[in-house]
């Protein structure tokens, strides 16, 4: 079997490894053909991740996940991920240092928020734990929470301590569909919707949606995702049969970040078991390899 896995994260974002620990991961797997490193609006990781897989015979794409947004989409996750960019852009370089300012705000009001309600965690403590990341978010501060005993999971602390009203009002900066879209383009690569269901829109809603991006560049749909169930890759191969678009597949990895999620295979092999449905055929590798930035 070959493998494909284009949802990878690092500690450039919000991940647990490294670039290169990735590459080497990756490499080390046995029928790995393709894998990208999509780390949350940032591509510092690419070009060291592609120089640590150099000489292995699989191919890394460079690439990046927005968190984009449509009047739509302000309840929900609209990410789209950008597959073969450049990973010199200084564009894309440029507009996500300005993002990187905005999340390092919000994380600055989350921890006041959580030191009001008699749990002391500090930006200070969350930015020497992130390290090198140029992404700080929420699982940052949640893996500060769990050292302190606050909370024994990343589940409990997204389900139940990051559902307070305070906390969900504090807003990261999101881009506009479109000015995604338009970034990816201009860094040479192609946009493809990941996991659609956490926009937490359904039927004809999300429907629509995915006409819309259709409509301004979308090329794939990731149907081939952990956390989806037997009828949410039916619907998202349904849509991707309707929208002419390429069925993506991919891991989500973040290291320890999500626990026993693996590379290439999901959770408790839940990639493979959607491909026991219907096996992946690698057309999206194909199109990218084709028109786009890789390294083999």
């Amino acid at each position: 079997m070959k493998y494909y896995d284009f949802h990878i994260h690092s500690n450039q974002s919000d991940g647990t490894d490294s670039p290169e620990q990735i590459a080497r991961l990756c490499t080390s797997q046995e029928g790995a053909t393709t894998f990208a490193l999509t780390d949350h609006d940032t591509i510092n990781g690419c070009l060291s991740a592609a120089k640590a897989m150099q000489g292995t015979g699989a191919c890394f794409i460079p690439g990046i996940e927005i968190s984009a947004k449509t009047p739509e989409t302000e309840n929900g996750k609209l990410h789209i991920l950008g597959y073969g960019i450049d990973p010199t852009s200084s564009l894309l370089m440029e507009v996500f240092e300005d993002v990187s300012r905005s999340r390092i705000q919000t994380a600055k009001e989350i921890c006041d928020i959580l030191c009001k309600n008699q749990m002391m965690v500090s930006f200070e403590e969350v930015q020497a734990y992130a390290q090198d990341s140029s992404c700080i978010g929420k699982p940052h501060i949640a893996a500060i929470l769990m050292q302190k005993g606050y909370c024994k999971s990343m589940d409990e602390i997204f389900g139940s301590i990051f559902q307070m009203p305070q906390i969900k009002q504090v807003k990261k900066r999101k881009l506009d569909a479109e000015f995604a879209f338009e970034l990816i383009k201009k860094a040479g690569g192609v946009p493809v919707m990941a996991h659609p269901f956490q926009t937490r829109l359904t039927g004809n809603a999300l429907r629509d949606l995915v006409a819309y991006l259709k409509g301004i560049g979308l090329v794939g749909i990731e149907a081939y995702y952990p956390k989806h169930t037997e009828t949410q890759f039916q619907t998202c191969m349904h849509l991707a049969e309707e929208f002419h678009l390429l069925p993506s597949i991919g891991s989500d990895y973040h290291g320890n970040h999500k626990p026993g999620v693996a590379l290439f295979t999901g959770k408790d092999n839940s990639l493979l078991s959607l491909r026991a449905r219907k096996e992946y055929d690698g057309q999206l590798a194909d199109v990218i390899r084709r028109y786009c930035t890789t390294y083999q």
